[in-house]
């Protein structure tokens, strides 16, 4: 997994294994109801273009409220309740038809319930 970032967008990119695992890594997360917070390294020996840095890692935090994705010192932070985290974790599901570059974008929209009006734009991509 590579978390790169610009102050306005981040970006988690694998290939389609790679999404599998992070996928299946936070869908057993969401089965441990005692586990608050996990963290997922990123792959930080690369090249950040075309945005302006690497993230080191991901974080989860379990809460009570919608979506919240933010930047904490080098790390992407997602804090979610439960029932919104099956909703974030649909957008690291690609199948073997997926092709290089196919991405899906998890933004605020006007009005949303399940993600924080503060949330920052966050895009999922296929290498």
């Amino acid at each position: 997994m590579k978390i790169r970032a610009t102050d306005d967008e981040i970006d988690i990119s694998d290939d389609l294994l790679g999404m599998n695992v992070t996928g299946r890594m936070i869908s057993d997360f969401l089965c441990r109801d005692e586990e608050t917070e996990i963290t997922l390294e990123s792959n930080t020996d690369i090249n950040p273009e075309p945005y302006e840095r690497v993230l080191n890692s991901l974080t989860i935090h379990k809460n009570d409220g919608p979506t919240l994705i933010e930047e904490v010192q080098g790390t992407l932070v997602v804090s979610v309740s439960p029932e919104n985290l099956e909703r974030f974790l649909s957008f690291f599901e690609f199948d073997k038809e997926s092709k290089v570059g196919d991405h899906s974008h998890f933004d605020y929209l006007d009005g949303d319930i399940y993600v924080h009006k503060d949330s920052r734009s966050l895009v999922v991509t296929l290498e």
